[in-house]
């Protein structure tokens, strides 16, 4: 009987032990995907750089605000490209 009772809690300890540490990977590979949508819309914008006058340098920190906040993180790296 405490065999089994034994078998029982680590199959449930290392489901436990799964579940919490694949939370975290869903997060970064979340933040890695958007992170390159950003880097791919910045290079967007620059290739209109020439009709728009507007040229955003494509670094890791502008691609993960892109990429993290969305619309207005994109909008927040046009006005501090644009006043700064």
């Amino acid at each position: 009987m405490t065999q089994v009772l034994s078998v029982a809690l680590s199959v449930v300890a290392v489901f436990l032990l799964v579940r919490l540490l694949s939370t975290p990977l869903r997060w970064f590979w979340k933040l890695c995907i958007n992170t390159l949508c950003g880097a791919v819309l910045l290079g967007l914008v620059n290739l209109l750089a020439p009709l728009t006058g507007l040229y955003i340098a494509v670094t890791a920190p502008a691609a993960c605000i892109v990429g993290f906040f969305g619309l207005p993180g994109f909008a927040a790296v046009v006005l501090m490209q644009l006043f700064l």
